[in-house]
């Protein structure tokens, strides 16, 4: 059975399609699967799309930045506030990889702040 989505009842971990027979189903994900931006939910996309300098994701509420020309990440936060109030959050990573970013699928950088290191995977 095909439906349409109503997207005015889209909650972060939501959807809710209206059937052919009128029924209304509802899909609950353990993850979030929308992210909210001026009001709306709109679809998460982690797909990555080029760009000039790399390689950046299509649609989250914050951004992922691999710029493969000189060989950094950048994390962008465009909410800049927590999902908890109005506390501000540290709105942007930059980090330098020790190694040629050439596969995006999966990248280290270590020692991102004091004991951490990130890995990314697709």
């Amino acid at each position: 059975m095909k439906g349409i989505e109503l997207k005015e009842f889209r909650t972060l971990n939501s959807k809710h399609i209206l059937q052919e027979d009128k029924t209304i189903k509802v899909q609950i994900y353990q993850e979030h699967i929308h992210y909210l931006e001026n009001n709306e939910y709109k679809e998460i996309n982690n797909s990555l799309v080029k760009t000039k300098n790399g390689y950046k994701n299509k649609a989250n509420n914050f951004q992922v930045e691999f710029n493969t020309l000189e060989n950094y990440i950048n994390i962008s936060n465009k909410l800049k506030m927590s999902l908890k109030g109005n506390y501000p959050l540290k709105t942007n990573y930059k980090v330098k990889s020790t190694k040629k970013i050439k596969n995006i699928e999966n990248i280290n950088f270590q020692k991102v702040t004091s004991n951490i290191d990130l890995d990314y995977e697709i």
